[in-house]
C-alpha cells in the first residue's frame, strides 16, 4: 500500500489513540459510568483506523480489501457474541435471531461484490460508508424488528 496522506496519517494516530482508551476503560473496569463506554470507543477507533486506510495516495483493490474483511470479523465477533449472550439466557436463540444473523453476512456480501463492480474511487468509498452505516443499524435492532415482522 502506498503513503497515506496527511489526514490518513492524523485520522491513523486518532484511531489509535480513542482504541487504546478503549482499552484502558476495559481493563480498568471498576464499574464506573465510564467503563460502559470501553467498547464503543474500540469499535470507533477501529472506524477510525478503516477511514486512514482510505487516504491512500493510489487508492488500490487492496485497501478496500482490508476495509472490507475488517467489517467481516468485527460482524463476525459482534453475531458471536450475540448468539453467545441470547443462548445464555433463559429464552434461548429464537429464529428471528438467526434470520437477523445471518442475513448480516449476506447483506456484507452483497455491498462487497457491489463495491467491485465499478473501479471508481468515489463509488467504492461511498458504498463502503453506505455498507458500514446499513450494517450499523441492522445490527443495533433493525435486523430483529424485521426477524420479528417475519417469524412473529
Amino acid at each position: 500500500m502506498k503513503k497515506l496522506s496527511k489526514i490518513g496519517k492524523v485520522l491513523a494516530f486518532i484511531g489509535v489513540g480513542v482504541v487504546a482508551c478503549g482499552i484502558i476503560l476495559m481493563i480498568n473496569d471498576d464499574g464506573g459510568p465510564f467503563s460502559a463506554l470501553s467498547i464503543p470507543l474500540i469499535f470507533i477507533g477501529v472506524l477510525i483506523i478503516i477511514a486512514s486506510i482510505l487516504f491512500t495516495g493510489n487508492l488500490s483493490k487492496k485497501a478496500f480489501h482490508i476495509n472490507n474483511f475488517i467489517i467481516l470479523f468485527l460482524l463476525l465477533s459482534f453475531n458471536l457474541l450475540a448468539s453467545f449472550g441470547a443462548g445464555m439466557s433463559e429464552g434461548g436463540i429464537q429464529s428471528y435471531m438467526h434470520f437477523a444473523m445471518g442475513l448480516s453476512f449476506v447483506i456484507w456480501g452483497i455491498f462487497y461484490f457491489i463495491q467491485f463492480v465499478r473501479p471508481a474511487k468515489a463509488w467504492r468509498t461511498f458504498c463502503f460508508l453506505f455498507m458500514v452505516t446499513f450494517l450499523f443499524f441492522w445490527q443495533t435492532g433493525l435486523g430483529s424488528s424485521v426477524g420479528l415482522m417475519i417469524f412473529d
